[in-house]
């Protein structure tokens, strides 16, 4: 069986203070959803480790929560190269005073579009292999963190529990027109969630929770364009700190595991307020019928989803 607690209950406080002297890792933390995530726990005194490949963001970041009197540090890194990756979580853990406790694998890229790649070479007899990137890091560079925190975890034994969450995407439960290589991704980290949660294999490897997040269009500079669209149609789209109501809600709630949290556009309540659980186990079924039935249930499918019930 799943390894899981019952379906969340989104009214419960957070404690804050769970976090304090912990030791975090944030792929793509420099920017977007993982900037977002290491902002809130650096607030509540975690020591986090941004890992990112552009080092001017990464670098202004970490100076910029220290000079707060917060505690970070800055790691360049390409997730898709193992020994990189490897080599920081090494560092991290020695900046940590050999801790390490919260992993989040946020780095990631948005999708290409299978058309747009097949019209490019359309005039070529011979097939062109595919550009492969947003696989690889979306895929294969949250597999190496995958692993990598699964290591340390085992290793350092940490109490309490250490976290893995994982961020997917609504793209891992309904798929998004052209969009190929984006959702395989997406559905690739949701499998590997699953595959984490199953008999209590996270806790077996690692001693660790694992949760993921699947967040709606999220604005944030990578999808800055796309949301504008979409917003100009009509559509609501969510803002970072949805996702990171989302991934504390996670990380700080010891009563949360094996879990699957839909992040999407806040409400009246604020960011996060209309988060919600997706019940994707044994007992509930698929996430998607949760998904369509809160989308029934609650205003315009793009409230949610991001797509407009004329573009189904």
């Amino acid at each position: 069986m799943d390894n899981l607690t019952p379906s969340i209950d989104f009214s419960r406080p957070i404690d804050p203070t769970v976090f304090k002297d912990r030791v975090a890792l944030i792929t793509g933390g420099a920017s977007g959803i993982g900037e977002g995530v290491a902002r809130a726990l650096a607030s509540h005194g975690a020591l986090v480790a941004i890992v990112d490949f552009n080092a001017s963001l990464g670098e202004a970041l970490a100076k910029e929560l220290t000079t707060q009197g917060q505690k970070a540090k800055f790691f360049k890194c390409d997730v898709t190269d193992w020994s990189q990756q490897a080599q920081v979580f090494k560092d991290t853990v020695a900046w940590g005073n050999g801790r390490l406790s919260i992993v989040i694998p946020s780095a990631g890229l948005g999708a290409t579009s299978l058309k747009a790649e097949l019209e490019k070479v359309h005039h070529i007899d011979e097939p062109v292999e595919p550009n492969l990137r947003v696989l690889d890091v979306n895929l294969k560079g949250v597999y190496f963190t995958t692993s990598l925190a699964l290591h340390y975890f085992w290793h350092l034994a940490a109490s309490p529990a250490p976290q893995l969450c994982l961020i997917a995407s609504l793209a891992g439960y309904t798929g998004l027109p052209m969009a190929a290589d984006y959702c395989a991704s997406k559905f690739g980290v949701r499998g590997l969630w699953k595959t984490l949660r199953a008999n209590g294999g996270s806790r077996e490897m690692g001693g660790c929770q694992v949760n993921v997040i699947a967040p709606t269009y999220i604005r944030t500079p990578m999808t800055g364009d796309l949301c504008d669209r979409l917003e100009a149609g009509g559509i609501k789209v969510g803002v970072v700190g949805d996702v990171v109501a989302a991934v504390l809600r996670a990380v700080g709630d010891e009563r949360v595991e094996g879990r699957a949290i839909c992040a999407c556009a806040g409400g009246e309540g604020g960011e996060g307020s209309r988060n919600f659980d997706l019940e994707d186990d044994l007992e509930h079924g698929d996430g998607a019928l949760k998904l369509r039935a809160a989308t029934e249930k609650d205003g315009p499918l793009g409230a949610i989803t991001g797509v407009s019930r004329n573009q189904m």
